[in-house]
Order: C-alpha cells, then sequence, then structure tokens
C-alpha cells in the first residue's frame, strides 16, 4: 500500500504543479538510513571485486531488498533480486520503492531451482546462499565474461565465466584489420528468440542520412554512432550520440554527444542526403578491448575512450580529419586527410589528399607517415572532395588505394614496398548519375593475399539488379596478379561483398545466382550453390552490405537471409533487416539488427534494435515445443495463482460470477483504454469546453493513459511496474498494486474486476474496491526474461490493456510470430482467470521452422502474414490483432483483416504478368479492414512518417478518434500512399486537424493547428485534442517536441471543427493520455502527473 498520501490542491497556476499525491515514494527513518550504508559499503565491495562495471546483476536470495537496491551503483546497472518466499518479495519491492529506484532495480518470485533469464544475459550473480540453484544454471545465464560471486563455506568466492571459443567480435566495420567481413563466431545462426530490445524504433526518414553511421562489438560491449532525433523532421538538427551498450543484455553504459555530426558536415542538402554519407564513416569506430577509438566529429581527432565509461582516455595529436580508424595488436593505423572535409562547389571535385600513419595506441607515439596519397571518391558532385582510401592492414603491410593504383607500405615502417595499378574501364555512369562505379572498390587482406573487385559495368546495366566486378588475387608480398575473375555486386551504390572462409573466397554470381567457393591462393572454384530462393525477386537488394560467420553468408536481398555454406541452404527472413548503409552485425553468438526506414513486410517486420539468438539447446520443455513447430496447444502451460480475494468475488460452491460484480458500465465511465472494445476513443459523456484544474497526482516515473470507473480513475506508472488506484472527485490514493514487469497501457474495468497484463508475462486481475489480487495467470509458456529498452521483461510480453468483448477477456502473449514459438492468443473467463480457448499464432512453417516460401515484392505470403504484439481489440464482431481476425467463439480462422485477396492478385502478377491490371495490388495496404489499425501499431507513439492509422480503411492519421459516422484525425504528412516520403517541417502550418465521413471518405471540415496532437477525445459533440505547440525555439530547437514547452489543451466543436476553448498544461501529455468520464477530463502526463480538469 501506499507510504504517504496528501490532499492535493485544487489551484492552478500557470506551468507550475501546486501540490502532488506522492504514490511512489516514502520516507527512510534514521535506522535505514544505517542499514542502507551497511549495504552500500558491501554493495560496493561487490563491484570492486567482481569488476562489473555496468550491465544485469542478479542478487539470488534478496531477502529484504537492501543489497540488491545498493548493487545499482549508478545508471550503468540494472538489478534484480530473486527470492523463493512471496514474503521476502513483498518486503524487497517496498524497501526498493522506498528507494525510488524502482523498474531499475526489482524483486521477483521464482522457483528455488532455475533462474528466470536468457541464456548469456547476467553480468554478474550475488549469493549469500545458492540453495537449489545449481552452478550449471548460474554459468547458463552468466554472460562471457560474467561473475557469480557467493559464499562457500562462509568465504565470499568469485568464479569468472570463460570466453566461448565459438563467439566471435566484430570490432571494425568490416569485422576485423583486414576487412574480411568474417566473424569466427559459430553460434550465430537463423533468428528464433529474442536477446534483448532498444530504441530508436525507427530510422529517422528512408530519404535522410540514415540513422546509424557505425556499429562495432568488442570486449563484451557494442557501440554505434546513432541520430537519436524525433522521426520524420525536417530541418531540425540532429541528436547525434556515440552509445555504448552491454553487448549480451543491451544495458545501456553510456552515450557521448557527437555535435559535428550529419549531413551539414558532408552531404548537399537534408531530403538527398540518404544516397550522400562518406563510404568512410563506418570506418571512423573501432574497439578492441577496453578501448574505443572514434572521431567525435566529422573532422574531429581521433580520440581514445575508455570502454567501459566513455571516458576520454587520449586525444590523438596530429590526427584532425582522420577518416579511417585501423587497430591492430596495439598500433592505430589512420588514414588522414591533409585538410578540412566538406563537401565543395561543383566546379571543384578534386579530391581530397590524405596521408597514412601509425601510432601507438597506448602513449600516441607516432611511429610513421606517409606523404601525400591521392584518395579516391565514389561520386561525382560536389562530395567528391569526400574520399577514402580503404586501409586495410596484413600480416607484414598496410594496403589502400592511392588513386588508380593499390599500395602496400611495410607496416612497421611505413615505406612503400610495391604499387600496382588498377584495371581501368570507360567512366560509365549509373542511371542516377550520382556514382563513379571504378572507385566503388574494396581490398580484403587474408593469408598472404590481397584481394581487389570493383565494378566493371556495361552500358545495359539495370538499375537495381547484379553489377558485373571483377576480381583481382594480388600477392602481398610483391603486388604481383595471381588470378582473376568475374563477380557480381547486389548492393547498389556499394563494391562488391567478398568473403574468404576456410581456404575459400565466396562470391555472388548471377548467371545463375549461386555462390562459388574459390581458392584463395589460385582462384579455382571448388563450390557452388544455388541462391535462386534468396536473390531471385521483384523488390532490389537493400541498400547496405553483406556480413558473414564461418557458417553463414548473410545476404540482404529482403531482409536478412542466411545462406549456409555448408549445405547451400537459403533460409529466409523477409521480417528482420538493418539500417541503410550499415546493415546488420553478427557477434557474440547474437544477430545484432538495427532500426529501419521501411514499410515492406509491415505485418511481420521487427522496429527497433533488436539482438536475437539462434534457437538454443538449453529451452525448457515447453518452449522447445513452441521451437519446433505450430503444433499443439499446450494446455498444461499456463500457470494460474488464485489470489486472498478469488472466494470474495466468487461463489465457492460453482465459481458462477456474481451478478452485481458485472453490471454494465454507466455511460460516463471510461472503463478500458481507449474507452471501448473497439477503441473508439469516444464516449457520450458531455465536458464543459472551457476548464479548470480540479487536482494533480504525481504518478511518478512514466504513466500509462487512464481509465475511469465507479468513482475511481486507474492508471499504470509503466516503469515503476505498478497500477494506483485514486479518487476520482479528490485525486486521494486508495490503492496500489506492483506486478513482476511493466504495465505500459491501463486496465481494464470490468465490474469489480481490474484486468491487466504485465511484461512479465502474467495477467492479473484485481479486486476494484481494494487493489487485492483475485487471480493471476502466467500467460507466457515459460518463465524466461530478457531485456526491452533497459527493463527486464518476459520472453512472451502482454500489453496492459486486456479487451473484454461479450463477456470473454482477451490477451495475447509473445513478441513477434516468428520468435520464441510464436504468439499466444488466449480467450479467458474474466472471474476466474479460467483459459477458455488457445490459438497460436506461429508463422515460420511447422516441419522446418523457416519462413513460407513469398514472391510478393512488399509483403509476407497472404497465408502466412505473420503477427507482432499490439492492442487487441474488435469491431462488434471479430476480435483482432493489428491486421488479424479472429472468430470470438473459438479464436479460428485467422486471417488477413482485408487485403488477402489484393494480395493474391499481386502474387498471381508476379508468377504470371498476365494482367497488367494485377500489377497496381503490389502495393496494397494488407489488413486494413473496418476495425482501427496502426500498421506499425497502436503504442508507437514516434509519428514515423510511413505509420498512420485508419478505420474501415479510412483517415490515414498519426492519431484519431471515431464514432458511429465520422472520423477525427490529425496528420502530420501529406499523402497516404504505401511508400508515402513526406516529411514534417515543425514551425511552419501546423498539423491538419479532420473530420470524415465513415461511409464516403469525404472530409467534413478540416483545419491546420499549431499542436501536435498527442492526445484525442470526442465527448458528446466536444472534440478535445492536446500536444505540445508547434514551436522552434532558436536557443532550443527540440524544446517542443521533447516537452520543454508545455503543452495546449484545445475543445472543438465536432460538427464543423471551431475553437471553443484553450487550457494550457505544463507538460505534453503520454499519447492517448485523455479521457472524459463524468463530466470531467482525466490527462496523464510526460512528466510523470495525473490531472484532473473540469468546469469553473
Amino acid at each position: 500500500m501506499l507510504r504517504a498520501r496528501h490532499a492535493v490542491s485544487r489551484l492552478w497556476a500557470g506551468f507550475f504543479w501546486i501540490a502532488t499525491a506522492l504514490l511512489s515514494t516514502g520516507i527512510l527513518d534514521a535506522a535505514d538510513v544505517s542499514e542502507q550504508d551497511a549495504e552500500g559499503t558491501l554493495a560496493r565491495q561487490i563491484l570492486e571485486t567482481t569488476g562489473v562495471r555496468g550491465g544485469l546483476i542478479v542478487h539470488l536470495g534478496c531477502g529484504d531488498g537492501r543489497l540488491t537496491a545498493a548493487l545499482r551503483a549508478g545508471e550503468r546497472y540494472i538489478v534484480q533480486g530473486l527470492s523463493a518466499d512471496a514474503g521476502s518479495v513483498g518486503t524487497a519491492r517496498e524497501h526498493i520503492r522506498r528507494r525510488g529506484v524502482y523498474g531499475e532495480v526489482t524483486a521477483i518470485e521464482f522457483d528455488g531451482r532455475r533462474l528466470p533469464y536468457a541464456d548469456n544475459l547476467v553480468n554478474l550473480v550475488v549469493a549469500e546462499d545458492l540453495g537449489d540453484v545449481p552452478m550449471q544454471e548460474i554459468t547458463r545465464v552468466l554472460a562471457p565474461r560474467g561473475v557469480a560471486y557467493f559464499k562457500r563455506e562462509g568465504q565470499w568466492v568469485k568464479q569468472v565465466k570463460p570466453w566461448p571459443a565459438d563467439l566471435g567480435e566484430w570490432s571494425h566495420w568490416r569485422h576485423g584489420p583486414d576487412a574480411n567481413p568474417v566473424t569466427p563466431d559459430r553460434v550465430v545462426g537463423p533468428p528464433r528468440q529474442v536477446q534483448w530490445v532498444a530504441g530508436p524504433e525507427w530510422q529517422i526518414h528512408h530519404d535522410m542520412v540514415p540513422s546509424l553511421s557505425a556499429m562495432v562489438s568488442a570486449g563484451g560491449r557494442m557501440f554505434y554512432i546513432v541520430n537519436e532525433a524525433v522521426a520524420g523532421i525536417l530541418g531540425l538538427p540532429g541528436q547525434w550520440q556515440l552509445v555504448a551498450r552491454d553487448a549480451f543484455n543491451g544495458v545501456l553504459l553510456w552515450k557521448l554527444p557527437m555535435a559535428e555530426w550529419g549531413w551539414q558536415q558532408w552531404g548537399r542538402g537534408e531530403m538527398v542526403a540518404r544516397s550522400e554519407p562518406p563510404s568512410h564513416l563506418a570506418r571512423r569506430l573501432v574497439a578492441a578491448g577496453e578501448r574505443v577509438y572514434a572521431t567525435l566529429g566529422f573532422n574531429a581527432p581521433v580520440t581514445a575512450l575508455n570502454a567501459a565509461t566513455g571516458e576520454t582516455v587520449r586525444v590523438y595529436d596530429r590526427t584532425e580529419h582522420a577518416s579511417e580508424i585501423v587497430y591492430k595488436e596495439g598500433v592505430l593505423f589512420l588514414a588522414v586527410n591533409q585538410g578540412h572535409l566538406a563537401h565543395g562547389p561543383g566546379e571543384k571535385l578534386t579530391p581530397m589528399t590524405s596521408r597514412i600513419m601509425a601510432l601507438r595506441a597506448e602513449t600516441g607515439e607516432i611511429l610513421w607517415e606517409t606523404g601525400d596519397c591521392v584518395a579516391v571518391s565514389g561520386t561525382r558532385d560536389e562530395n567528391g572532395r569526400i574520399t577514402r582510401v580503404a586501409l586495410t592492414i596484413g600480416d607484414e603491410h598496410a594496403f589502400f588505394l592511392d588513386g588508380g593504383d593499390v599500395v602496400a607500405l611495410d607496416l612497421k615502417t611505413g615505406q612503400e614496398r610495391w604499387r600496382a595499378a588498377r584495371p581501368q574501364h570507360p567512366e560509365l555512369k549509373l542511371w542516377t548519375h550520382y556514382h563513379q562505379p571504378l572507385y566503388r572498390c574494396e581490398l580484403v587482406y587474408r593469408d598472404g593475399v590481397v584481394l581487389l573487385a570493383q565494378p566493371r559495368m556495361g552500358k545495359d546495366h539495370v538499375p537495381y539488379t547484379a553489377l558485373q566486378c571483377e576480381l583481382l588475387a594480388l600477392a602481398a608480398s610483391s603486388g604481383e596478379t595471381l588470378w582473376e575473375r568475374e563477380c557480381y555486386s547486389w548492393t547498389y551504390g556499394f563494391p562488391p561483398d567478398l568473403f574468404v572462409i576456410d581456404g575459400l573466397v565466396w562470391l555472388h554470381d548471377a548467371k545463375p545466382y549461386a555462390m562459388v567457393g574459390v581458392e584463395l591462393a589460385s582462384g579455382k572454384e571448388q563450390k557452388r550453390f544455388s541462391t535462386t530462393e534468396a536473390m531471385e525477386s521483384t523488390h532490389h537488394h537493400r541498400c547496405y552490405r553483406e556480413k558473414a560467420t564461418e557458417r553463414f553468408i548473410l545476404a540482404a536481398r529482403r531482409g536478412t537471409e542466411f545462406l549456409d555454406v555448408g549445405s547451400g541452404e537459403n533460409i529466409l527472413n523477409h521480417w528482420v533487416r538493418g539500417t541503410c548503409f550499415l546493415g546488420i552485425m553478427p557477434a557474440n553468438g547474437l544477430l545484432y539488427a538495427p532500426p529501419h526506414p521501411c514499410v515492406c513486410y509491415i505485418t511481420a517486420k521487427l522496429n527497433g534494435l533488436h539482438a536475437l539468438a539462434a534457437e538454443r539447446k538449453t529451452t525448457t520443455k515447453d518452449e522447445g515445443g513452441r521451437m519446433k513447430a505450430e503444433c499443439g496447444r499446450m494446455k498444461d502451460q499456463f500457470r494460474l495463482a488464485r489470489g486472498p480475494a478469488f472466494d470474495d468475488i466468487l461463489h465457492p460452491s460453482s465459481l458462477v460470477p456474481r451478478p452485481s460484480s458485472f453490471i454494465p458500465h454507466p455511460s460516463t465511465d471510461w472503463p478500458t483504454y481507449r474507452h471501448d472494445d473497439r477503441r473508439s476513443g469516444t464516449t457520450p459523456c458531455r465536458v464543459p469546453a472551457v476548464l479548470e484544474s480540479k487536482w494533480v497526482a504525481e504518478i511518478g516515473g512514466k504513466p500509462s493513459s487512464p481509465v475511469a470507473s465507479g468513482g475511481k480513475v486507474f492508471v499504470a506508472s509503466i516503469n515503476t511496474h505498478c497500477v494506483y488506484a485514486l479518487d476520482a472527485q479528490s485525486g486521494d490514493a486508495v490503492w496500489d498494486y506492483t506486478a513482476g514487469g511493466k504495465i505500459d497501457t491501463p486496465p481494464t474495468v470490468y465490474g469489480e474486476l481490474v484486468l491487466f497484463g504485465s511484461a512479465d508475462g502474467w495477467v492479473y486481475c484485481l479486486r476494484a474496491s481494494d487493489g487485492r489480487l483475485v487471480w493471476r495467470l502466467r500467460a507466457a509458456p515459460a518463465e524466461r526474461q530478457v531485456v526491452d529498452h533497459g527493463q527486464l521483461a518476459s520472453a512472451w510480453p502482454l500489453h496492459g490493456s486486456v479487451l473484454v468483448h461479450q463477456g470473454t477477456a482477451y490477451v495475447c502473449a509473445g513478441r513477434s510470430s516468428f520468435l520464441d514459438g510464436g504468439v499466444d492468443l488466449l480467450a479467458l473467463d474474466p472471474a476466474t482467470g479460467k483459459v477458455l480457448q488457445q490459438e497460436r499464432i506461429y508463422s515460420p512453417e511447422p516441419d522446418t521452422g523457416e519462413m513460407a516460401h513469398c514472391e510478393l515484392p512488399y509483403d509476407m505470403p497472404p497465408d502466412k502474414p505473420g503477427a507482432l504484439l499490439d492492442i487487441m481489440l474488435t469491431d462488434g464482431e471479430a476480435v483482432y490483432l493489428r491486421h488479424l481476425r479472429f472468430n470470438p467463439e473459438d479464436l479460428s480462422q485467422y486471417r488477413l483483416a482485408a487485403g488477402a485477396e489484393l494480395l493474391s492478385k499481386a502474387q498471381r502478377y508476379i508468377q504470371t504478368r498476365k494482367d497488367p491490371r494485377d500489377r497496381y495490388y503490389i502495393g496494397v495496404h494488407p489488413g486494413l479492414g473496418p476495425q482501427l489499425i496502426s500498421n506499425s501499431g497502436l503504442l508507437d507513439d514516434t509519428w514515423y512518417n510511413q505509420s498512420f492509422w485508419t478505420v474501415d480503411g479510412r483517415g490515414h492519421s498519426q492519431l484519431l478518434v471515431f464514432d458511429a459516422d465520422t472520423i477525427y484525425g490529425v496528420r502530420a504528412y501529406r499523402g497516404t500512399g504505401r511508400h508515402a516520403r513526406d516529411t514534417f517541417v515543425p514551425g511552419q502550418k501546423g498539423y491538419q486537424l479532420f473530420a470524415m465521413n465513415r461511409q464516403t471518405g469525404k472530409q467534413r471540415w478540416t483545419q491546420q493547428v499549431p499542436v501536435r496532437i498527442r492526445a484525442m477525445v470526442l465527448a458528446g459533440a466536444t472534440l478535445f485534442a492536446a500536444g505540445p505547440p508547434d514551436v522552434v525555439p532558436k536557443d532550443d530547437p527540440w524544446a517542443a517536441l521533447e516537452g520543454r514547452k508545455g503543452a495546449d489543451l484545445w475543445a472543438f466543436s465536432a460538427g464543423d471543427g471551431q475553437k471553443l476553448a484553450e487550457t494550457k498544461i505544463p507538460s505534453p501529455p503520454v499519447l492517448d493520455g485523455l479521457i472524459a468520464a463524468e463530466g470531467r477530463l482525466y490527462l496523464t502526463t510526460l512528466d510523470g502527473h495525473l490531472m484532473c480538469l473540469g468546469g469553473e
């Protein structure tokens, strides 16, 4: 229960909260402080002894939670306490909450034997008593180089998990100093399980500079350069950061701003910048052991950083304008431009000259440097001054491009050893007249051989098809040509990809589609296998380079194709892809897939930064069953626990709900997310247009949107895992309940029951009057946690909002129908928690576990469209999970809500090309039926420019509400086409607010409003909309979009769109954070408050 409650002020004073109801914090007494100091000392000793400097800590046997909380020594840590005793968990949670760190520190109950974590996830396990947990189990969950610190016979013992021999790192852009893009990792495989998830959710725009410039990994950490700016925005400065995360759990370790990075430094304009990032950007970030080497600006010197903390260790003299960094055996080899690097006027296309230098990484001592060399440029316009040398380091030589030559320098002295001319061809322009193919070349070193690959394009080349190239093998000692042959590049505007694996050079052939393995020494073909299944497609290859492991070549035609060099199998994964120009990264036994800008395969494709694992041998029995096939429903997988209020809600003899418990909600209530089971955002409840503050309550952390029923307001504190009930009239706290994971949306109130799901994989039912537990059900098939945006969560999370339709509760557990055995859709008795029906959505083929064959260029197969977790809803008849439609009686016959026939026509066109009219259907939007749908999910608050909401397939907007006749929506972008590429320019024209006839699609009214509407409700005849103002302060251009300029709440006439009133609020609302109930508005804000507004 709550530790402190205060009456809330009814006064309103501009942008300041006058008083708050303190729901999430308490007061530590003197004894608490003393014990806290003692536990803090022990925690510091543990961290110092174990050497763990960030990541995930598990405290086994958490007791009262004091040491658990103390182990979070800073923002680089997340901590979880485990106990087999429910009472201890409750005590620990109470202490952690008093410390104000719940969420980053948590406590959960476990079975006392199996640790509830994915393999290789945890950095430190602390235990005074291991109990029944075997060391083998602790070793399983520890990340490589993770530490177990426990007591044995009264003495603390430290055990470190060694780095497995079959894991590999990825320290440079093309893996290592030799530029051979092959990791020795033999664990990376076709993605089947989630390891961790982080943001950003999207690349900022399809046609702007890709959001990630570089990504590497070493020492169990990963590092990347990313633009964290709001998606779809044009005209504001980028928000570039160098970010470090733990490679095995994604915990944020540190980040550094990179002010002078982005299109302004190297491009001609923001909307032509997608094709312009210099090809050496990814070569400016290198990781080695406990150091990271980077240029923290486009013309900045090379800096060495502490990999664990981000602190600057050294800035190297005379390295300004460095553009390429290579590290080998304690020496940094650099390509340094001889002047300020930037795009220039069209008449000045002379490439910038460079010098090569070597220096000791530890001291900065310069070992040698060359004179000028003429670096090469792959472009024709003003960016022709921005060049690269493709610096590659071998065993005894450094190799690079000097104009038309390949040059070798002695690695110890820097003296030139040989120079070999590259084959020259008549210069031909690609169809964009932008790239210079001859300079899109690649150097790779391996075992005494230098491989040079470059385009050799004919006049008849078709854009986005395989580009003919030539491959030369040069002796590293002399530059003599050993052999040459033809190869192909699939990636438009990039050099051909080469992979040296076990003495064979693997390269692409396009006549027919194949991977060919030739001897490194002789060039003789030794192996060949078809890649027709992967490469034969009407869609183009992804705009980034391919990478490889010793087992697989990771092609990038439509997603991430695993080409098995042993068996020749083509394993397709259209539903996972990487960032433009950068792609994916295989390392540490995981596939890292950063955010992308595409809506292709939107029904199944993952968004965000994901670390994905192959299928593991250590899955539990029921998990293993899920991994093998769609197969049977597992009746025994669900774990139902009754709470102390169970018998009070139900008749003990028959378990039949008391009629009085489930009376219909009054029309003035708002009992579920977006008001009703259709998620309309509309209520007949009338609210005055002119409003004043009635009370304000501090929730703490980021709140969900609220719901209101029976005289109470219910809201979740998302990151502190807590549901609160407040008195609707006064704002006084009534009760609170802590779950085992995030609660991202508000509960559903059903009579006397409060139902909600949690990211811990459980569904909860509480008594509305006092918050006591009625029942809880584990909807996840097992207790396996991963890290999700900096917090622990089940591999099978649930959204907070539970759909109740015609007396049945519906929930969905899982992330993707392609991962972790799929997604479970459950129908429950809301009174008892009994599972009435189950439908498993598992998209791979049951027999093989692989993706179904797909010929569509933009979409998954109509009969296997895939599924992602989303808020469930209904159209009054069927039940929906985004684009999928289910029979509510038995959850059978799941299929596309709409568009299946259209996609079939598109597939027919691809196969036959007989009816040109069918070509139209290649670009249809699947699943846009009568239901409310967002093609990226109803909780996506990014306003990505290719993401939109519709109902009846109409009303394309960033947010909407609707009634039986009209759709009310807000648009930031023009156009509703599938590949609309519009942007939004803040501070100019504002946003389009409109009303549209649902039957005809004709607009009833429209107007531009200077508010970025994040929350909207139709209350009777009044439309309320709230969001930050559309302003761009010169001294802080992102202030409004990031919530530093407060927000406006406007009231409009629903009939004609006329503005009726305006109210200032101090912070923007959370997404969909506005409701109407009992004649009042309730609003949750980004700064952690719940406010009540009513008439004067």
